[in-house]
C-alpha cells in the first residue's frame, strides 16, 4: 500500500468522528477503494438512537436524492472516457424494452 494512502486511512476515522460531533450526525458509513480494491470500510455512530443499536458497515441507507449526483458523476466519467457525448439522446443507451409503456405518447 502506498505510504500516503496508509497515512490517510489512519487519519480518516479521527476526522470522521470529529465531523460527526461537530455536525451532530448520528451515524456514518464509509468505504474507500483504491485501484479496484476496498481498502477501508468503517461505520461510526448509531443505527437506531432509540435502541442504541451500533451502526455497522452492513447497514444500508436510502440513497434518496443523492443518486442524482452519482448519476451525473457517472455520465461525466463516461464522457471523459469518450464513451458518450452530453448531447446524445438517452434512448440511444437504454433499449426500447426498458421504455415505459406510455413512451409512445412522446413520439
Amino acid at each position: 500500500m502506498d505510504r500516503w494512502l496508509a497515512s490517510a486511512l489512519d487519519y480518516l476515522p479521527r476526522w470522521i468522528e470529529f465531523q460527526m460531533r461537530v455536525s451532530q450526525q448520528p451515524g456514518c458509513i464509509i468505504a474507500i477503494a483504491h485501484r479496484g480494491t476496498t481498502v477501508l470500510e468503517l461505520a461510526f455512530g448509531s443505527a437506531d438512537l432509540t435502541t442504541g443499536e451500533v451502526l455497522t458497515p452492513r447497514h444500508r441507507f436510502r440513497v434518496a436524492s443523492h443518486s442524482k449526483s452519482f448519476t451525473a458523476a457517472g455520465i461525466l466519467k463516461l464522457r471523459e472516457q469518450g464513451k458518450l457525448k452530453l448531447d446524445e439522446p438517452s434512448g440511444q443507451f437504454v433499449g426500447a424494452r426498458r421504455q415505459p409503456s406510455w413512451a409512445w405518447l412522446l413520439t
